[in-house]
């Protein structure tokens, strides 16, 4: 990666491949990083929109118990 990156390799000149080693699966396991999830907290950084992260934290946290 770091030959990549400070390499002479023209189509790296201006940032490296976004690389990565997940892929959501359709019939996968089920995890907490759906790709809603992961639109949601994007979204929510990049516009800096509470609300949307809220929507975000819902899905990662699942709905909260009623404590008595």
């Amino acid at each position: 990666m770091h030959r990549a990156a400070f390499g002479e390799d023209p189509v790296l000149a201006h940032m490296l491949d976004a690389g990565g080693e997940y892929q959501y699966r359709v019939r996968g396991e089920e995890h907490m990083w759906t790709p809603d999830a992961i639109a949601k907290l994007q979204h929510s950084t990049r516009a800096n929109n509470y609300q949307t992260y809220k929507e975000y934290a819902q899905i990662i946290n699942g709905p909260v118990a009623a404590t008595t």
